[in-house]
């Protein structure tokens, strides 16, 4: 089954069965992974409460639970027990054996688990049937490339439980690899791993001089563009104002520390929680993966070095970076299933994650001989650059445009220029993305430049400064949506065109639905405001100036 389509799921599911039909007592589950044990545990306790879970790991009062997790050497160990005072755990103790990422190297290192216990065996793999070694498919007596079960990542997405990956063009010239492992014939590739392949890791080194790769992954232009393709192409959220959830997979501790510390230098503003090493270096890796889980919470970008390889699963993830060459292809398919989850709503109300974005970088899908495809669409503008944009058309509309209260027009274009002004100001200069643009950076802080823009002026600040990005507060994503509509609604007054209509009557949706939400205290307040904008007669002679003071009380 593809990865995020509930391997663990459907084997919680087949233990309830084979337990209410008396097939089975005792259930052993294995993993190659403390986290991916711990992700069992929690989703045992929410849809199988009625069992008994232990964690031979932590616990090794084996005989307290009817179902046992367990990494491989655990198992091992307590079967070759030294202690006399341990339980001994017989060939029959156990009933059923589920087997998760079953794939022939496990079985290489570990066949005699597969021997000892005289039980029903379940494996469970991501892996696609036809790249599933013939040796796994022995060991559970099936004619090879024809499993039990199949449902894999073309039938998840067909069916909308599953997302696809686009490719990122990137626009660097790699090294060669040497061997292509796709070019060897079957004996070949099974002697090529029986010598190279890392068991625990499952990776396999590259038949190239180390050293040029090395110099290549910890060049300071190599990590800088890097950086920036993410940063510039990515995919956002919170109206494209924020990169979303992103993994990049370092090819070490060093490469990973080296990463975090070019992203901290070029985006002064980020530093600190928004990119952060994950690896078994950081005694508080399990913590930082745990907020990494959580939507709202820092780390953004997740350096990781083998913890986020497998098994973990946070649907927010739209941003895979391969900053490291991958030589198992089990492993590489388990990588591109950290991106595969749906997640409703993430770019907003009723904007589901439809696709994810992948940056390889050291042609992983060349190696496999995989195809991907480049993504579909053009990014959408973020949300703050829209609103410069906004601003400034509306600004120089205001110009030409004659009102009945010409004290009133002037007041909102001092506050249109004070806001591009602020957004110009406060921009770090010390940031790479900024220092580009360095001159007009310095030309547009000064407040008094704003009054008279020349159309090379108006190009320049579209085109060059309102991208970029400040140190002002976040603000809400509603509250700058809110922002945008009332000057769409502000600029269609000053031109007198039909879109008037439009978003007259999504302000008036929106202060309904607020409406229903007074036991906010903020909105509360607001009622009486709220009562005069939904009625049809508020908008009959609607000036700037009122759509101004909605939009300073409601944007809430």
């Amino acid at each position: 089954m593809a990865t995020g389509t509930g391997k663990t799921r459907t084997a919680i599911a087949l233990i309830d069965l084979l337990k209410r039909a008396n097939w089975v007592k005792r259930v052993l589950f294995l993993a190659d992974r403390n986290a991916l044990l711990t992700q069992v545990l929690r989703a045992l306790k929410v849809h199988l409460p009625t069992v008994t879970p232990i964690d031979l790991t932590k616990d090794k009062a084996i005989e307290t639970g009817n179902v046992v997790l367990s990494t491989y050497p655990t198992i091992f160990n307590a079967i070759n027990r030294n202690d006399s005072n341990q339980h001994f755990i017989s060939p029959g103790h156990f009933d059923l054996v589920i087997v998760d990422e079953a794939h022939r190297s496990i079985y290489q290192k570990y066949r005699f688990l597969f021997e000892y216990f005289d039980s029903l065996l379940v494996g469970l793999t991501a892996t696609p049937r036809e790249e599933i070694h013939r040796d796994t498919y022995q060991i559970f007596d099936l004619e090879p490339g024809v499993p039990s079960f199949a449902y894999e990542l073309s039938d998840a997405v067909t069916d909308g439980y599953l997302v696809p990956p686009r490719g990122v063009n990137v626009p660097f010239r790699f090294l060669s690899r040497g061997i292509n492992y796709d070019d060897l014939s079957p004996e070949e590739q099974q002697e090529y791993e029986a010598t190279f392949l890392n068991d625990t890791t499952g990776e396999m080194p590259p038949a190239i001089e180390p050293n040029a790769l090395n110099h290549w992954l910890f060049n300071l232009n190599t990590i800088d563009q890097t950086l920036e393709l993410l940063m510039e192409k990515g995919l956002r959220i919170e109206g494209g104002d924020r990169l979303g959830k992103t993994i990049i997979f370092a090819r070490n501790h060093e490469h990973a520390n080296f990463i975090v510390q070019r992203f901290d230098h070029n985006y002064p503003h980020l530093k600190g929680k928004f990119a952060q090493v994950i690896d078994s270096h950081n005694s508080y890796a399990q913590a930082l993966l745990d907020d990494f889980s959580e939507p709202h919470k820092e780390p953004t970008i997740a350096v990781s070095v083998d913890m986020l390889d497998t098994g973990v699963d946070i649907p927010e993830v739209v941003n895979l970076v391969f900053f490291k060459p991958v030589y198992s292809r089990v492993k590489f398919n388990q990588m591109i299933g950290r991106g595969t989850r749906c997640c409703p709503d993430l770019f907003g109300v009723g904007q589901h994650k439809q696709e994810f974005l992948v940056f390889d970088l050291c042609g992983n899908f060349d190696f496999f001989n995989q195809d991907i495809q480049e993504p579909e669409r053009k990014p959408p503008e973020a949300l703050s650059t829209r609103l410069v944009k906004t601003r400034l058309q509306l600004a120089q509309a205001l110009k030409n445009h004659s009102a009945n209260d010409e004290e009133e027009q002037t007041q909102l274009k001092d506050n249109l220029l004070d806001h591009l002004h602020q957004h110009v100001a406060n921009m770090e200069q010390d940031n790479f993305l900024v220092r580009r643009h360095l001159e007009a950076v310095e030309t547009f802080s000064q407040r008094e430049r704003w009054e008279n823009l020349s159309d090379d002026d108006i190009d320049t600040i579209r085109e060059e400064l309102a991208p970029l990005p400040n140190k002002l507060p976040r603000e809400k994503e509603l509250a700058k949506r809110f922002d945008l509509l009332c000057l769409k609604l502000q600029l269609s007054i000053v031109k007198q065109d039909h879109q008037f209509t439009q978003y007259r009557d999504q302000i008036r949706d929106l202060v309904t639905q607020l409406e229903t939400k007074q036991n906010i205290p903020m909105v509360k307040e607001q009622l009486p405001l709220i009562e005069e904008v939904k009625v049809e007669s508020w908008w009959e002679d609607v000036t700037l100036g009122m759509v101004e003071y909605v939009r300073q009380q409601l944007r809430i």
